[in-house]
């Protein structure tokens, strides 16, 4: 899966984070640690973390005695989740390293994991049997891994949207195979003795076009061509309902070794 254009733009995740907890009904971090269990003293490493959204609360969860290893491929991004880590006083806990998912061992020979976390992240790397080859190896025993990502039915309201514009009556689900649907869990069975799959739905429920239309155009559906169609196919909802409501579907994978 390559990588969208606002996939290394900070601006645009910190604006999509920002309308999951103000418009979203149910917390994504809650289910990733319910499933994952991050306790005091643990050493935690966070592959493709993004700005920190995983990485600021696994760390206050480690604490002192424990550490997170925050890996992304942007800079910017890096950047963003040091500051605030620093103003969270917890960045002496936390390291980073800039570089792809694919080779991240590269940096870590000697180190070793009680945690590993990959949200939305595993399906970018080029070799995801590899990348979980090596997860397994940095995990201590008995360790875990959870991986989580979009399921093909994710965000189907604002796809079938745009599909609308596009003259198409519905979006086709089957039209991009989904790694966490099939890949993934069946690396995860190849590579760990445990494995289990799990689901999240959370719906984004927008209360006016302002709003809609912000959220879409920092994701990666946004084209600029149809904006003027969006903005009017929006108004067009709203002229006759009071909201409009995005799900985001997840799939989960936890492994132990």
């Amino acid at each position: 899966m390559a990588q969208g254009r606002f996939d290394r733009d900070s601006e645009a995740l910190r604006r999509r984070l920002l309308a999951h907890e103000r418009y979203g009904a149910r917390d994504l971090n809650e289910w990733i640690f319910g499933h994952l269990r991050p306790r005091r003293g643990n050493a935690v490493l966070d592959l493709g973390c993004g700005t920190g959204k995983q990485s600021l609360p696994l760390a206050k969860a480690v604490g002192s005695a424990g550490c997170v290893v925050s890996i992304d491929i942007s800079q910017d991004a890096l950047d963003s989740l040091v500051a605030e880590a620093r103003a969270a006083a917890v960045a002496e806990w936390i390291k980073v390293y800039c570089r792809e998912l694919d080779g991240f061992g590269e940096d870590l020979a000697e180190a070793r994991f009680d945690l590993v976390l990959a949200s939305f992240s595993l399906y970018y790397a080029r070799d995801r049997r590899r990348v979980l080859e090596e997860v397994h190896r940095v995990l201590k025993v008995g360790g875990v891994v959870f991986f989580c990502g979009p399921s093909s039915r994710n965000n189907l309201e604002l796809k079938s949207l745009i599909a609308s514009l596009r003259g198409k009556s519905s979006y086709d689900t089957a039209a991009v195979p989904n790694f966490m649907e099939v890949e993934g869990p069946q690396l995860a069975r190849e590579v760990f003795a445990q494995t289990e799959v799990f689901a999240f739905e959370n719906p984004l429920c927008f209360d006016s076009v302002g709003a809609l239309v912000d959220y879409w155009s920092a994701h990666n559906l946004y084209e600029e061509a149809l904006a003027p169609q969006f903005k009017e196919a929006a108004a067009a909802h709203f002229r006759t309902r009071g909201e409009f409501v995005n799900v985001k579907r997840v799939i989960g994978v936890r492994a132990v070794k």
